[in-house]
């Protein structure tokens, strides 16, 4: 175990899930804040329930905590994208948040964020495509290593994330103009899906409660799926 700030850090090599570890690690210690990091993941997964391409050479891991309850902790998984988002502007890229919470950069996606609540606990299961040469050509993806050339130190990515993680942790919401800017969708015509309907329309407004205005219309930034922007 490493201890880092206020999180304890267990490193693994093969794990199904770092979502599943640490839910099961939490559940079993009194720890307040577990952070499960694995080289690779067999049954990594993203949102809705789609496989996250988890090959050697990526950053994945879990933050496990007690649960703050239903609106906190929903805000909390969407703003989870910011500090992603930092740490690659921080390394010279130009990444986009795509709504609700994936990061892209141009139009592949190098970072995804899933949250999950169980019990009476909150994981954050983040993906971040590091030192990867190279993707299935079905997978639109790409990797800092693909952007720039370079490979980077997997531990110093982690260890900015939880810095900025814990900071974002104190209070969320008060992160609302940093987030914003690196969110794609303003004025832009997007399409999601939205409690099982085909959403199509422009993106007016986005407010400090997370809601998407598209066309007059509003809907709930933690209850879209499939967004695109076309």
């Amino acid at each position: 175990m490493i201890v880092f700030e206020n999180f304890r850090i267990f490193k693994h090599h093969t794990v199904s899930s770092t979502n599943d570890v640490a839910f099961d690690l939490i559940t079993g210690t009194n720890l307040p804040l577990v952070v499960v990091v694995a080289e690779e993941q067999t049954k990594g997964r993203g949102r809705a329930g789609h496989r996250w391409d988890s090959r050697p050479g990526g950053l994945y891991f879990s933050i496990a905590m007690p649960s703050r309850g239903l609106l906190e902790d929903s805000r909390l998984i969407v703003y989870s994208s910011l500090p992603v988002a930092e740490v690659l502007h921080d390394l010279g890229l130009t990444p986009r948040i795509k709504l609700p919470n994936d990061i892209y950069i141009g139009d592949k996606k190098i970072s995804g964020v899933l949250g999950e609540r169980k019990s009476e606990y909150l994981i954050v299961g983040i993906g971040i495509n590091v030192n990867q040469g190279e993707f299935p050509a079905e997978i639109p993806a790409t990797s800092l290593f693909i952007e720039t050339g370079k490979t980077f130190d997997r531990d110093d990515i982690l260890y900015n994330f939880l810095h900025k993680f814990r900071i974002l942790m104190e209070s969320p919401e008060s992160h609302f103009e940093r987030w914003i800017r690196f969110v794609s969708a303003l004025n832009k015509r997007v399409s999601f899906t939205y409690r099982n309907t085909k959403i199509t329309g422009i993106v007016e407004h986005i407010d400090r409660e997370l809601n998407l205005y598209v066309d007059g219309r509003k809907f709930n930034i933690y209850e879209i799926f499939g967004l695109t922007e076309p």
